[in-house]
């Protein structure tokens, strides 16, 4: 009884002196991506942008303003031409399944233009990505050890972790 006890006020110690330290590492310059229904939405700190809110944001650091403008620039160009290629395709199949005939030519442009924009929009992930490292490596690069640190939870099997990495 004593055994379990020691090891729940244990693990509340270790707890309660975790998640302050947890909390507070996170610095409000540092820019971070999430993809929604309505496109990319950008944040730094409690403030959400869009991608050219994300690109102005990025102008101190001329590395990773010089990449998130040619990634920019690689997203333009895959919508501009997977939105049309994903219309066509969308057109031709939702017309055979209406009743309508299939129509193979607007059917094999649709899909050779959405294979053609499949490399831009892995380039503006592959770039967009690595501006935002560049630029939050410049903003944590000043920040004090604490801001820069990691701390992860995990569970296994036979009971529960902490890893903390600097």
């Amino acid at each position: 009884m004593q055994s379990i006890f020691i090891r729940i006020a244990t693990m509340m110690l270790v707890l309660g002196a975790g998640f302050p330290i947890a909390w507070g590492q996170t610095s409000a310059d540092t820019i971070s991506m999430k993809r929604t229904l309505s496109g990319l939405q950008f944040q730094m700190g409690t403030q959400w942008f869009y991608l050219p809110g994300a690109v102005s944001a990025m102008k101190p650091n001329p590395e990773a303003y010089q990449l998130m403008r040619t990634a920019r620039t690689h997203y333009m160009l895959g919508n501009a031409i997977g939105i049309p290629g994903a219309f066509l395709l969308g057109w031709s199949l939702g017309g055979a399944l209406g009743g309508g005939e299939l129509n193979t030519n607007l059917l094999t442009i649709g899909g050779m233009l959405l294979v053609v924009s499949l490399p831009f929009s892995q380039s503006f992930s592959r770039k967009s990505g690595e501006a935002m490292r560049i630029y939050n490596r410049g903003v944590r690069g000043s920040a004090s050890v604490w801001e820069q640190s990691h701390i992860r939870w995990y569970s296994t099997g036979t009971g529960l972790g902490m890893r903390v990495t600097f």
